[in-house]
């Protein structure tokens, strides 16, 4: 298995799943399913304010097969917790920093009893939006501060990001902050219209050139390139082509990640028409029955097809499977029960 003559290798593969590392779910969805946070901003508070409910939810995607767990960190940016009042710096006002906020996200995933705690590296500004330039041009400072707050992961997942440019960010300050610790870089990509052709949700570019140039980027800057690389935050069948393109592009020692949705529409018609009068009216109009989805507790992929997919992307050559936005213990249980019975068959 990948990394297995280190003493502490979080990307190996479980034993029981033959081939494959299982990611768990969507916790921050989870949590807002559980309690009254409207954002992933507030859900990330609760590291600090609530952290026996953020436990509760990784444990319950341990118990369902999940052999890693990846850290509340998503809404812990500088960009998001400023809305909070939380800042890289404390303040006469609040003296808790975004290193706080995320030295207790990996606590809170510890503490759950996981095999392997990993933290996340999100977007640096909003989900599916093309990081500006001056987001960019602070990405130091800004994940300087988050992996401050993640030295006691096992590993690192710099997770839905949109464009090469933010894959080079991500991927060169975690070599900086947490030069041991392992590192996958994982981008969204569209999922309508390319299905043969997996392109970036932010750029347009192929999935293929922005791993090329976040490698490139750091083998000039002189650091180890990522890991691996993956697709997540997209549509099933969107995963399914990236980690397909991904195993193409990458040597066999590499490794391969993919974490779909499960939501019961696109992922781009979930999250998209952010602005413009008839975008928003579209937007409520798709957004209404999704919501009155979440309160029901449905999801339009069910357990049996979403470890389907899982197989699927074990299959095309993924290392690294598991859910993300929607992805319930009970999807993971699903796909574990699957890629234990696949495993025995190899």
């Amino acid at each position: 298995a990948y990394l297995a003559n280190m003493p502490s290798a979080p990307f190996t593969c479980d034993a029981r799943y033959g081939t494959c590392l299982l990611l768990d779910g969507g916790t921050g969805h989870e949590l807002k399913l559980r309690t009254d946070a409207k954002a992933f901003v507030y859900t990330s508070l609760m590291n600090v304010q609530e952290p026996g409910v953020v436990t509760d939810v990784h444990s319950a995607f341990v118990r369902a097969g999940a052999t890693a767990v990846t850290a509340n960190c998503y809404g812990a940016t500088p960009h998001h917790l400023a809305k909070a009042g939380v800042h890289i710096y404390r303040t006469k006002n609040r003296d808790m920093t975004v290193t706080d906020v995320c030295t207790a996200a990996c606590s809170c995933a510890r503490n759950a009893g996981a095999r392997t705690v990993l933290a996340s590296l999100p977007p640096l500004g909003e989900s599916y939006e093309r990081a500006t330039e001056e987001l960019l041009a602070y990405a130091n400072e800004s994940y300087g501060a988050m992996l401050a707050g993640m030295q006691d992961a096992d590993g690192l997942i710099a997770e839905t990001l949109t464009t090469s440019e933010e894959g080079v960010a991500a991927a060169l300050a975690a070599r900086r902050e947490c030069p041991n610790l392992p590192l996958l870089v994982s981008f969204t990509c569209h999922d309508t219209g390319y299905a043969d052709r997996p392109t970036l949700r932010g750029s347009n570019e192929r999935l293929e050139d922005a791993v090329r140039a976040v490698d490139a980027a750091c083998t000039s800057a002189g650091v180890d390139p990522p890991d691996g690389y993956s697709v997540n935050c997209s549509d099933a069948a969107m995963v399914l082509s990236g980690v397909k393109a991904l195993r193409r592009e990458l040597a066999a020692a590499r490794l391969v990640g993919g974490y779909a949705n499960v939501f019961p529409s696109p992922t781009s018609a979930h999250f998209g028409a952010r602005r413009g009068g008839l975008h928003i009216r579209i937007r409520r109009l798709i957004l209404a029955p999704l919501r009155w989805l979440k309160r029901r507790g449905a999801r339009a992929m069910t357990p049996d097809a979403f470890a389907k997919h899982v197989c699927d992307c074990a299959d095309a050559g993924a290392n690294i499977v598991g859910g993300c936005c929607g992805a319930a213990p009970e999807h993971i249980a699903r796909a574990s029960e699957l890629l234990a019975a696949r495993a025995k068959l190899r």
